[in-house]
């Protein structure tokens, strides 16, 4: 160890020590009135090496009330032709309180082959130096030579694939995780949503808070609100401190409410035809926009941006609405010839108001439900009780028409009453 505290009944000997051993230390040793204890790391908890990249916890305790700040660093052990000099490295605090409950460190990479070393130095309320505390010496050694383990966790469960596999508002859901290092103490579950229209996922709730590593698990009820969003879950492995260590998500999950056909009196198929002859003609018309037109786009405008394949509809509200899927495209324009390419700039002062649906008129279904639906306007979705109707709206081959709705964008539609 290349540093030193003495403990000298003599005064007259004790400053004799002081000054030759500043010689070859270049630092002072802790003074009694402003000692402080660094706790950790040392070997008892991580061995005599440390590997780049590995996280450190730094933790020390004052034991004198005069002790108001303490700074924590990290010193490099070098070797000259006289000796060996400890020279400063980094801050890792300044300025933090004496009670402070840990911070993590990691180790960069070029300190490997270095030996290094923590100090905790103590100041008084106006900075004042007292005294400091060192930790043991360590090695720094590449991770390819390392035979620690590097944190780390994974989730388990749930684990089939992405959004195509959606979840059910009130099914059960078992949320588990496993594969966890063994620096790791506790662990905080959180589910995290978006909509299909957003960027990035934000926090909906936490599931469980400094749970145990070897939790066996929960089972997690998906609410209503959550119908038409996509969902992942997130398990983050902290030390005994708090301090994140590791993270771990699942696949995105698309969220549908089931549907419940309304098996009511019902709509003849004659009346059906003729709501839809009169119903819709344009997506505004669709939409139930106001008539009167909105400054903000032109009107039966179809445009994208050039860095994204979305289309969007202008309403006569003035508003944009994006096409979910080609299929919804399709059902209402026969190509893309209409559709223009403008700025992000002048797309991101177009409000968005929403989704287009399939046109009156288009069948569809989806993989979780053998109901074909017919759409009405609004998104309004009316089961098709009998083969017989079916043909009547489509022909012999209505089934060859059938249009599949991602679940994800299944939500956005209402059920109406069944047709027969």
């Amino acid at each position: 160890m290349f540093f030193i505290r003495l403990k000298i009944a003599s005064t007259a000997f004790s400053l004799l020590a002081v000054m030759l051993l500043s010689v070859t230390l270049a630092v002072p040793t802790a003074k009694a009135d402003g000692y402080v204890n660094l706790t950790s790391p040392n070997y008892t908890e991580y061995g005599t090496t440390l590997t780049a990249g590995e996280h450190v916890t730094v933790k020390w305790g004052s034991a004198l009330s005069s002790v108001s700040l303490v700074d924590a660093t990290v010193w490099v052990k070098e070797s000259t032709s006289t000796g060996s000099n400890d020279v400063f490295y980094s801050n890792i605090a300044v300025n933090a309180p004496p009670t402070h409950s840990g911070i993590t460190w990691t180790v960069p990479q070029e300190l490997t082959g270095k030996a290094i070393a923590f100090r905790a130095e103590t100041k008084d309320a106006y900075g004042n130096h007292l005294g400091f505390s060192h930790s043991d010496v360590f090695t720094v050694i590449s991770q390819s030579n390392n035979q620690k383990t590097v944190s780390h966790i994974s989730m388990t469960s749930p684990c089939h694939s992405g959004i195509n596999s959606p979840f059910v508002v009130g099914d059960y859901v078992q949320i588990k995780w496993g594969n966890v290092s063994s620096d790791i103490r506790t662990v905080d579950l959180s589910v995290w949503a978006k909509t299909p229209y957003e960027s990035t996922e934000q926090l909906y709730s936490n599931i469980l808070l400094s749970a145990s590593p070897n939790h066996g698990g929960v089972s997690w009820q998906i609410s209503q609100d959550l119908s038409g969003k996509n969902i992942s879950f997130r398990a983050n492995g902290k030390d005994a401190y708090g301090n994140l260590l590791a993270s771990d998500s699942t696949n995105v999950y698309s969220v549908v409410s089931k549907p419940v056909a309304t098996q009511a009196t019902g709509v003849s198929y004659q009346n059906w035809v003729s709501e839809q002859a009169m119903s819709a003609p344009t997506i505004s018309a669709d939409k139930g926009l106001p008539s009167t037109i909105v400054s903000g786009c032109t009107t039966g405008t179809l445009f994208r941006i050039a860095s994204n394949p979305a289309v969007y509809y202008c309403g006569t509200d003035g508003k944009r609405y994006a096409f979910p899927d080609s299929h919804t495209y399709f059902s209402w324009y026969e190509d893309f010839s209409g559709v223009i390419t403008v700025s992000d700039k002048s797309i991101g002062a177009i409000p968005f108001g929403g989704v287009v649906f399939m046109k009156p008129g288009t069948l569809v279904k989806i993989a979780s439900d053998p109901k074909v639906y017919a759409v009405s306007k609004g998104g309004t979705l009316r089961w098709v009780r009998t083969e017989s109707v079916a043909s009547q709206l489509c022909g012999t081959n209505w089934n060859r028409k059938v249009i599949d709705i991602s679940p994800a964008f299944f939500s956005n539609y209402v059920m109406g009453e069944t047709l027969e």
